[in-house]
């Protein structure tokens, strides 16, 4: 144990993926591109009415309005962002 954890000091968190925005989301998901972090895969149709399918990661997108307020709606596939960036 070093020194810095005997008195309590913790070790610096590692870097995180740049947040997720729903304004750019949408903007993606409106040019049939997944809007998944880290994931360039493009959006075709599927079994579900409304939802697009990402070819790359296997998520699932629709854009929704409720009360007037937009919202992304998503089934998560088979990727998070870490593990897209871990196979490339």
């Amino acid at each position: 144990m070093t020194v810095a954890q005997q008195l309590g000091h913790r070790e610096p968190a590692p870097a995180r993926p740049a947040p997720w925005n729903l304004g750019r989301a949408l903007a993606l998901l409106a040019d049939h591109r997944c809007a998944c972090l880290g994931c360039e895969g493009a959006t075709t149709s599927c079994e579900w009415p409304s939802w697009r399918r990402c070819e790359l990661c296997g998520c699932m997108w629709k854009p929704a309005e409720i009360r007037g307020r937009r919202y992304a709606e998503t089934v998560r596939g088979r990727c998070t962002a870490n593990e897209l960036e871990e196979e490339r």
